[in-house]
């Protein structure tokens, strides 16, 4: 049964009831005023040392080493650069907030740093740039357009172009091109059928040719050694392992002139190809050294991993040497266990270094030398709390966060106290029964709220006693099934959710208020089908929510009181148009990293019923939804925010890419615009809020989330 709808809040903008406002963060946090207050540890929660992972992917460039790496607790793995002096800096953090950009693949060419990423949930792995000069992060090709994966990787320069492997969706993995213009193309197909691929690996330039392992359609040869050049497009160079089960060439690497290069005949072997018509067995290291891997170059010498039986008990890796005549040992103080588990070798600042994880630990670098290794970078840092779910409740912040010992402890932080742990676990009044995967804290009506699981009811809401003690507010789906209950919106007395969220429910719009209880609002998706409303947001006297229907696909609607409906069927029938969140700007509902009739834009604003967006400049799309629903607005790439009286949107001349705005008013971003030219900057403070605007901001502000976009100064 529907019962009626609770009442909603004035205008969001309106002076609002004391600690209403709940900010759904996973970040740390920091009380700062809007005006440029430098951001401050308020207390180091979890002071245990923070252990760092580097993936495989590394690559020296001008100096510097770049790679793959997790070394902050507030984001996922990015891309980070190491100096000659030991600085381990970040360079970008491509996904915000703790999800991986997952960068790798990396290959200079031009000025620029090309490498494979993900800079949001709504696009896949795909062929992203760096310029070395400004740091501007530039997305140069969605090559599986929408959110599936082009997966490029195994870039290699070749002249003045770019090779790699990558996959459109429609071809499978293959050979492609990024030309001196910046035109990306498939450079050969090797299999003709749909979706197959010849699957191009471990690309390298010899003497003006690509080299690579692939698998053709003619000759039925398995995955061998392939060489291509613009003028004599691809040809197989040699069947080392006759039939169709193939040798797999792996670690293929230009040295003296050669192309050596691991491969399974009836061991993995090293071999070369100096320029005659077939490889040949480097005989100095193998059979002696079988499994060759992670070859690569350092002072003119060639050095790898390879495995010796003889070695002690069961056999062991090693890291040799070969000057291209003699081999030797190299490092010869790591154990098996070392050894056994690197996984890869670079060549940075005079010196040779190896990635490896002993004893089951993350991923980290270490300098070789003749006899063994030792740690190239130092420890930096401690762990992270992952604070989250900040809520502010009767004039303090409470929170989530991890000591090390516990994950789910209750703290909280106000300008007297600082920050102080509330409670050391959550449990159930009563009968003490813990309380688990704590997702959000909600402020409603004088109720501190949280939603959290317990073995008995599963996912329901949960309100605050004090210290540890939580009672149930109410048993939503019966029994240990949960509610699942999210995307929490305050107005008023009245918290505006999504609640049977779990499998096999019936997701719809649910709303609670102390007086009223939980009461679903609209079963938007008639019958059992869920709608999935999600990115709540009030503007005025409506909550605007995505919701799916399968005649409308994934749209923009509201509820105004008395019943839901469409707002703008963005993209039209039931085509969907989907989108990370919205967030509020005067009148105007802002989109963020929104697909919508075949097209992609890092932000939208919708202003419903009006043509107009006060104290603004957006560039119209060419199709703006009609005027009942309001119109919509583009706004460029480059997106400038005036930091003094109001917001004004320019278009510079610039490639910097808006990666993943999380508010069209956060100043403190990574990147900065001057004289049309993006300007790297590091500014420690990173925002995401829930906003009521009129005169004033009200802003929450959490450190953890990096917002990358270009500012241009007023």
């Amino acid at each position: 049964m529907v019962r009626s709808a609770p009442r909603l809040l004035p205008k969001r903008g309106a002076p609002a009831p004391t600690a209403a406002a709940c900010l759904l963060l996973t970040c740390t946090l920091a009380a700062v005023a809007i005006a440029a207050t430098p951001a401050r540890l308020i207390r180091d929660i979890n002071g245990n040392p923070y252990v760092r992972d580097v993936d495989s992917e590394l690559v020296a460039v001008r100096g510097n080493l770049y790679m793959a790496a997790r070394n902050d607790d507030a984001m996922g793995n990015e891309l980070w650069t190491l100096s000659p002096d030991g600085s381990l800096t970040l360079v970008a953090d491509l996904n915000p907030g703790p999800a991986s950009g997952h960068p790798a693949h990396f290959a200079e060419l031009n000025g620029r740093l090309y490498f494979s990423a993900q800079l949001s949930e709504l696009v896949g792995t795909e062929l992203v740039a760096m310029n070395l000069t400004t740091s501007a992060i530039t997305l140069v090709a969605d090559l599986c357009a929408g959110p599936c994966s082009g997966s490029p990787k195994y870039m290699t320069r070749l002249g003045d172009e770019l090779y790699f492997q990558a996959d459109d969706g429609a071809n499978g993995p293959e050979l492609w091109v990024l030309n001196a213009s910046g035109h990306v193309s498939i450079a050969h197909q090797f299999k003709s059928a749909a979706g197959q691929g010849g699957s191009p690996a471990f690309l390298v330039a010899v003497n003006g040719t690509l080299f690579m392992a692939a698998e053709a359609d003619a000759p039925d040869a398995g995955t061998e050694l392939w060489a291509f050049d613009r003028n004599q497009s691809a040809r197989l160079v040699s069947d080392l392992k006759p039939g169709a089960g193939g040798s797999f060439p792996q670690f293929l690497v230009a040295f003296n002139d050669s192309l050596y290069f691991s491969a399974q005949t009836t061991e993995r072997f090293l071999f070369k190809l100096d320029g005659a018509s077939e490889p040949v067995l480097v005989d100095a290291v193998s059979p002696q050294l079988t499994n060759v891997s992670f070859l690569t170059v350092h002072n003119d010498e060639m050095y790898g991993l390879g495995w010796n039986a003889s070695s002690g008990p069961g056999g062991q890796n090693h890291v040799f040497r070969f000057d291209g005549t003699s081999l030797s040992l190299h490092a010869q103080g790591l154990t098996a266990n070392q050894t056994n588990s690197v996984s890869g070798l670079v060549s940075f600042n005079g010196t040779l270094n190896v990635l490896y994880s002993p004893s089951g630990a993350e991923s980290d670098l270490a300098v070789t030398s003749a006899s063994g290794v030792s740690p190239l970078m130092p420890q930096q840092g401690t762990q992270g709390s992952n604070a989250r779910t900040f809520c502010i409740h009767d004039n303090s912040v409470f929170f989530i966060a991890d000591v090390g010992t516990s994950a789910n402890q209750l703290w909280m932080f106000n300008t007297s106290h600082g920050a102080t742990m509330v409670a050391p676990s959550l449990s159930e009044a009563g009968t003490g029964a813990a309380l688990t995967s704590p997702t959000a804290l909600v402020s409603v009506d004088g109720e501190l709220l949280m939603a959290a699981s317990s073995a008995e009811h599963g996912a329901e809401l949960w309100k605050h006693l004090g210290k540890e003690a939580f009672e149930l507010v109410q048993d939503i789906a019966s029994g240990s099934v949960g509610s699942h209950c999210n995307n929490f919106e305050v107005a008023g007395n009245t918290v505006f959710m999504a609640c049977m969220c779990g499998t096999n429910q019936d997701c719809e719009l649910w709303a609670y208020a102390t007086s009223a209880g939980a009461q679903v609002l609209a079963d938007i998706e008639a019958g059992a089908t869920p709608s999935n409303p999600f990115a709540l947001t009030l503007l005025g006297n409506a909550i605007y929510f995505g919701a799916t229907t399968s005649t409308k696909g994934t749209e923009l609607f509201q509820w105004d009181g008395t019943s839901a409906s469409l707002t703008a069927d963005l993209t039209s029938g039931a085509g969907s148009s989907s989108f990370d969140e919205m967030l509020v700007y005067g009148n105007a509902l802002m989109f963020v990293n929104i697909h919508m009739a075949g097209q992609f834009y890092r932000l939208l604003a919708l202003v419903p019923g009006t043509s107009t967006l006060p104290n603004a400049d957006f560039d119209p799309v060419s199709n703006p939804v009609d005027e009942r629903h309001g119109f919509l607005f583009r706004v460029p790439e480059c997106v400038g925010v005036a930091l003094r009286i109001v917001l004004r949107i320019t278009e510079p001349e610039c490639n910097c890419i808006a990666q993943r705005i999380s508010l069209i008013v956060a100043f403190d971003g990574r990147r900065v615009v001057r004289d049309a030219e993006c300007v790297g900057l590091r500014i420690g403070l990173r925002i995401a809020l829930r906003i009521a605007l009129r005169i004033a901001l009200r802003i929450g502000l959490r450190i953890g989330l990096r917002v990358a976009f270009c500012i241009t100064e007023p």
